[in-house]
């Protein structure tokens, strides 16, 4: 009998979902697979895989997803919360509908991914969950104020729920990728917008893969559990902070993010050079205990 644990991961019909499905499954993982597009999925071929088709928005029918797969292949060790939507515009000329639908993917169905899984985890003493979040996450971007809003929402949602987690030797992690080729410009309405984002993408002569993200996914994963890497930032290298192209289409306009206490060096080269530019790790259980300590001594691990 396998002892490799069930991966549920959303948005799973395509792009970075379906790479993680792919790469998982290689791995010997039974996979619980959430989209819309259940036809995408099942078109994966992939064993021992359960395919649903559901919204991250409806909360009930993701928990009842989730304990249909657990009762046929066991507890949920990993949830990759991958679903997301990126509709870009200037905020006041964006329809509140298109605010509305990212707050509730991006931010909800986050919240509702985790609500599905977390107790068990938690009783168990045992788990990973990997929110999917964006550098528009950690930094700011022209035409992306909702959009940053939602994925600046999940970097902290992460970091709260990381310290309640902790003590019980739950993980929850986050990868803020730049840009990469899927389908999340699609969704963009405003033509203009779309297309400085596409000039932005080929000034940089290529993006990420999905594969390149789905690689960071289980990078984290397999670490030990009491190793905690709490958060991987990559981009491909020639994303800079604000080049050239980017400035020219006012995409990138501030850089907000903090020193961080370890650098990475470059990820797998796959025809495409990627850098890591930032990862967090610690031990899993000491974050919230030591937060809490006033006398704790510079140097010593904390959750800062």
């Amino acid at each position: 009998m396998s002892d490799k644990k069930l991966v549920v991961i959303t948005g799973a019909s395509s792009g970075i979902g379906e790479e993680c499905a792919k790469v998982f499954s290689a791995r010997g993982h039974p996979l619980l697979l959430l989209a819309r597009r259940v036809e995408r999925m099942e078109a994966l071929k992939l064993p021992k895989t359960m395919c649903k088709k559901v919204n991250v928005t409806d909360r009930d029918a993701l928990v009842a997803a989730v304990k249909e797969a657990e009762a046929a292949y066991g507890p949920t060790d990993l949830l990759i919360n991958n679903a997301g939507l990126m509709q870009l515009d200037a905020f006041n000329s964006q329809k509140p509908t298109e605010w509305d639908n990212m707050v509730d993917v991006n931010i909800k169905g986050v919240n509702n991914g985790c609500h599905a899984v977390l107790q068990g985890m938690l009783d168990r003493e045992c788990g990973t969950i990997i929110n999917i979040s964006s550098v528009a996450g950690r930094k700011l971007f022209h035409n992306h104020a909702v959009y940053c809003g939602t994925k600046f929402a999940v970097h902290a949602f992460s970091e709260g729920l990381r310290e309640e987690c902790a003590p019980k030797n739950v993980r929850v992690c986050v990868i803020a990728p730049g840009a990469v080729e899927t389908e999340l410009l699609s969704h963009t309405t405003n033509e203009a917008v779309k297309g400085g984002y596409e000039e932005w993408k080929q000034g940089m002569g290529g993006v990420l893969k999905s594969s390149d993200v789905a690689d960071a996914a289980v990078y984290m994963y397999s670490a030990p559990q009491n190793v905690h890497i709490r958060e991987v930032v990559l981009t491909a290298t020639k994303q800079g902070p604000c080049g050239n192209l980017m400035a020219k289409h006012h995409v990138c306009e501030k850089e907000t993010q903090r020193p961080h206490p370890l650098r990475a060096g470059c990820w797998r080269d796959a025809g495409l050079s990627v850098s890591w530019s930032s990862l967090h790790l610690s031990v899993t259980s000491v974050s919230a205990s030591n937060a809490k300590d006033p006398k704790r001594k510079p140097g010593a691990i904390h959750s800062d």
